[in-house]
């Protein structure tokens, strides 16, 4: 004759399995008297079923050459447009507006 589990104990197990310990569940999963035989199986593999996830540590953190600008990089970048490009264009204004200025 088949049982079932407490139905506090399912309920809480539909709710949330990680509320229900492993030792229960793998008890009822492997149990062939146990009405919820499937269901305990189902939500013990889910559980400890291996995950896909990378974990973050400090070799993530690390800067990667082949796909990052340096923060030095950017840094010189930016003072060498200042300094090629921006302050000879502001220079040829200034210049311009001088020479309309003393002309007329």
């Amino acid at each position: 004759m088949k049982y079932h589990i407490p139905e506090a104990l399912k309920e809480a197990l539909l709710r949330d399995p990680n509320n229900v310990p492993d030792e229960k569940l793998r008890v009822w999963a492997t149990d062939q008297n146990c009405a919820e035989m499937s269901l305990c199986a189902e939500m013990l593999a889910q559980r400890t079923a291996p995950r896909n996830t990378k974990p973050i540590g400090p070799q993530d953190a690390l800067f990667d050459p082949r796909t990052e600008i340096s923060a030095d990089a950017r840094h010189i970048v930016k003072h060498l447009w200042i300094l090629f490009v921006l302050l000879p264009f502001i220079f040829g204004l200034l210049v311009l507006v001088c020479y309309f200025i003393y002309t007329n």
